[in-house]
Order: C-alpha cells, then sequence, then structure tokens
C-alpha cells in the first residue's frame, strides 16, 4: 500500500468511527425518550384491575370432574378385581 492509499483508508475510518458515535448518542436518546414515555404511562390499581374468575371456576370443575373420574375407575377396577 502506498501511503496515499494508507491516509485515504484512515480517513474513512475516522469518518466511519464518527458516524457511529453520533448513531449511538442517537439511539440512546431515543431510548432515553421512550423509557421515560413508558414511566408516564399509569399503571392501574389493583382494585382497578377486574378478574375474570368464571375462567378459574371452570377450571376448578374440571379438576374435580377429573378426580371424580379417576376415583370412580379405581372403584371399578378393584371391584372387577375382587
Amino acid at each position: 500500500m502506498t501511503r496515499k492509499e494508507n491516509d485515504n483508508l484512515h480517513r474513512e475510518k475516522k469518518g466511519l468511527e464518527t458516524r457511529m458515535t453520533d448513531l449511538e448518542k442517537y439511539l440512546a436518546s431515543e431510548t432515553e425518550e421512550t423509557c421515560e414515555r413508558l414511566d408516564e404511562i399509569t399503571v392501574p390499581k389493583s382494585e382497578e384491575v377486574v378478574v375474570d374468575k368464571s375462567k378459574k371456576k371452570v377450571y376448578k370443575m374440571w379438576i374435580v370432574i377429573a378426580m371424580l373420574w379417576c376415583c370412580f375407575a379405581t372403584f371399578i377396577a378393584f371391584s372387577v378385581m375382587k
């Protein structure tokens, strides 16, 4: 490589480093602004959140049905074995 090519590459490298620094600063400021906006969003209090309890009841009902079915199957199996 000649001295001129080396100087050109060095200048190009410095220019790219400057652009990268500018991009990092821009992204950091955008991220900070986004975080500030997210902090401003209010989270509802626990009293304001409505929980759908019907889904929980259905889930518990199916667990009870499964347990009863297993007990019934066990009872039948023991009565057949005797």
